[in-house]
C-alpha cells in the first residue's frame, strides 16, 4: 500500500476511534451511531485513550511523507500535531483526575 494510502487509513482509523470513544463529539459532528452511549471518564478510560493515541503516533512515524504532494504533507504535519496535542490533553486530564 502506498504511503499516502497508509496515511489516509490512519486518519480514518483515528476518526472512527474518536467517534466511538467520544459519543458526544460524534453526535455534535452528525454521527448518531453512538447516541445511546456516554464516554467513559475513569482512569482506565483515560489510559486506554492515551494508549490508542500513542499507537496512532507510532503508526504515523513509519509513514514517510517525502513523496506526498504539498497539501498532503501539510495534512501529515497537522495530524502529527493533533495527535501530540490530544496525547498531552489526555495525560493532563488523567493527572488532574
Amino acid at each position: 500500500m502506498p504511503e499516502l494510502a497508509h496515511f489516509n487509513q490512519l486518519v480514518d482509523d483515528e476518526w472512527e476511534t474518536r467517534m466511538r470513544e467520544d459519543p458526544l463529539f460524534a453526535t455534535l459532528t452528525g454521527d448518531h451511531r453512538y447516541n445511546d452511549q456516554l464516554g467513559g471518564n475513569s482512569e482506565e478510560d483515560y489510559n486506554c485513550r492515551i494508549e490508542q493515541i500513542e499507537n496512532f503516533k507510532q503508526r504515523l512515524l513509519v509513514i514517510d511523507p517525502k513523496d506526498f504532494e504539498q497539501n498532503d504533507k501539510l495534512n501529515y504535519e497537522i495530524f502529527s500535531r493533533y495527535l501530540k496535542n490530544r496525547s498531552e490533553e489526555h495525560t493532563s486530564e488523567l493527572q488532574s483526575h
